[in-house]
């Protein structure tokens, strides 16, 4: 097990995004709109496991005090 966190948007396989969902239950949209919504967050981070994504999150934020974690 070789985990490595990253919180880039850079190089994502956004088709796995969905995939991911909904192998837990989660809802889900298409690629590209995964895609904006994670670069448009506050921060977001990503989990790799030897290179394959297996995790993934993002917090919506104004900077201040309210915020929601994803």
């Amino acid at each position: 097990m070789n985990i490595r966190v990253d919180k880039s948007c850079d190089n994502v396989d956004w088709s796995l995004i969905p995939e991911i969902l909904k192998l837990g239950g989660m809802g889900y949209f298409d690629t590209e709109t995964h895609k904006k919504a994670f670069e448009n967050s506050y921060t977001t981070v990503f989990v790799y496991d030897n290179d394959k994504l297996i995790g993934f999150g993002r917090a919506l934020s104004d900077g201040m005090y309210q915020g929601a974690i994803y």
